[in-house]
């Protein structure tokens, strides 16, 4: 009688303990889960908070989306600190006034981040000073990738006439906002500055 009973309370204690046992393992998964949710939210606030909104030439923004790594959960470019955009950046972040409207634009810049210096969370506006900076470093970038792509297949004595090349261009970074008559305009300024072509004199001949 006594190991009945003694067998049966044995049974009981393990019921109670794997009982238990995934009462707690459900609890800490709620606390879990709770804390990875409100470590998210406070990331994607603080993401969110240091995030300037830029208007600038519409297929230079086009460009950038294409050429930069873009961030998932933001949208926002990441400029490298090896790229002259990102001292642009960070010498122009300023604090918005109080009660300010952020702008609308057409990128979005995921702002810089250092040890020292201006919290992006609070210096997350750039003023339009440094939004032209922006657009007309970013613009020379530009110029330098698109001159270089056609000056090295013509160097390598491609076959492809400029019409085809400039359309691979476009459709390298999905540009829409500029057509390609534009971007031979461009390459043909480029072409007459670097190796222009001088004039034949004209001499009247006199006769006597």
């Amino acid at each position: 009688m006594c190991a009945v009973v003694c067998s049966v309370c044995s049974q009981k204690r393990i019921h109670v303990r794997e009982k238990f046992s995934d009462e707690l393992k459900k609890l800490l998964n709620d606390i879990f889960v709770y804390l990875f949710k409100n470590q998210y939210l406070c990331d994607m606030s603080e993401r969110r908070k240091s995030i300037a909104c830029i208007r600038i030439t519409p297929y230079l923004a086009e460009y950038a989306v294409r050429k930069f790594h873009v961030d998932e959960r933001t949208g926002a470019i990441c400029i490298p600190d090896t790229s002259d955009l990102y001292h642009v950046v960070w010498n122009g972040m300023t604090k918005p006034r109080r009660g300010e409207i952020p702008e609308e634009g057409n990128l979005q810049i995921l702002l810089p981040k250092r040890r020292e210096g201006k919290n992006p969370a609070y210096y997350n506006k750039m003023s339009s000073q440094s939004v032209k900076a922006f657009d007309h470093t970013l613009r020379i970038i530009f110029n330098f990738e698109y001159h270089h792509f056609l000056l090295d297949h013509d160097r390598r004595g491609s076959r492809k006439n400029i019409i085809d090349l400039v359309d691979e261009f476009i459709s390298r970074y999905h540009l829409v906002s500029i057509s390609s008559d534009a971007l031979i305009k461009n390459w043909q300024r480029y072409r007459q500055r670097i190796s222009p072509h001088q004039k034949r004199k004209y001499t009247k001949k006199l006769r006597f």
